[in-house]
Formats: structure tokens, sequence, C-alpha cells
């Protein structure tokens, strides 16, 4: 025997509402994190999605770095779930430039690595950790075991 319950509109309408409701406050929590641009006083508001037409080479020339597109490295990697002091100090460098690593703590990355041409120097790397379609953090650095490195706007590598 099967009990039919009537269910009164007004019930209908109040759970379709609180539906509503939830699926914009996903939408709205998903949104922050998914945001496509940055911001740096150096550069100014610039994006950071890298699918479709916009790759990684569109994405550093943003920060007048160009690229030899033949050098490329593709290394996959993971974000660590706890950021050692190593890790805080990457994640300052970013955040000095609008990014931030924070948000991806335990995800998969890939990491490109490229010859910087227009540099003084033979010797400088551009690095772009990329996760989920969207640049995530990027750094110059040289390959010198005592080396250095600093962020993308920063052109004191590349003026050798």
């Amino acid at each position: 025997m099967y009990i039919i319950k009537r269910i009164s509109k007004s019930s209908v309408a109040a759970m379709l509402v609180i539906v509503f409701m939830l699926l914009l406050l996903v939408l709205r929590l998903t949104s922050v994190s998914k945001s496509t641009t940055a911001y740096c006083e150096a550069v100014g508001k610039y994006s950071t999605v890298v699918e479709g037409e916009f790759s990684v080479e569109d994405f550093l020339n943003q920060f007048n770095i160009e690229i030899d597109k033949a050098t490329e490295q593709a290394v996959k990697i993971i974000i660590p779930s706890e950021f050692n002091q190593v890790y805080e100090n990457y994640n300052a460098l970013q955040q000095s430039q609008g990014l931030d690593l924070t948000d991806y703590k335990g995800k998969e990355a890939i990491r490109y690595t490229y010859n910087v041409k227009n540099s003084t120097s033979n010797d400088i790397r551009c690095n772009v950790i990329v996760c989920e379609n969207k640049v995530i953090a990027g750094d110059l650095c040289t390959i010198a075991l005592d080396g250095a490195m600093t962020s993308l706007v920063d052109n004191t590598l590349k003026q050798g």
C-alpha cells in the first residue's frame, strides 16, 4: 500500500528558493578561486588563463618576457599540502606579483621551463606553473647553484 502525500505549492516554491540560493552560493565560492586575472603594481591587471589561443608564451608576453619555445620543458608536479619555509618564501614571491599558491595545496600542476631570449645573459630561465588551465606561479631564475630567483616583474636578472 502506497501513501501519497500532496505537497503544497508554497512548499515547492520554498524548496526551489532554497535550491536556488545553494546554487548561487556554490557558484560564488567557485568563482573566487577561479579568477582569470591577477594584479600587480608593475604590470597592472593581467590574464592568468592558458587555454585555447592564449598560451604560456602569451602569458609571459604580458611581462615583456620572450622565451625560446624550442627549449620548453614540461614536468608534472604536486603542490605540497603543507608549505615548508621554502614554499612559504616562494609563495610570498608569487603574492608580490598577484598570484597565490594557497588554494592549490595538494593539487597536480605542470611546471613549464624556458630559456629567456630577451636577456643579456644566456643562463636565465623562466618557470611557469599551470593548474586547471590557469597560471598559479611564475619566476625568473639563473641556472647557477648559488643563483638567484625573482618575480616575473623583476627585470634585474634579464639585465644581467
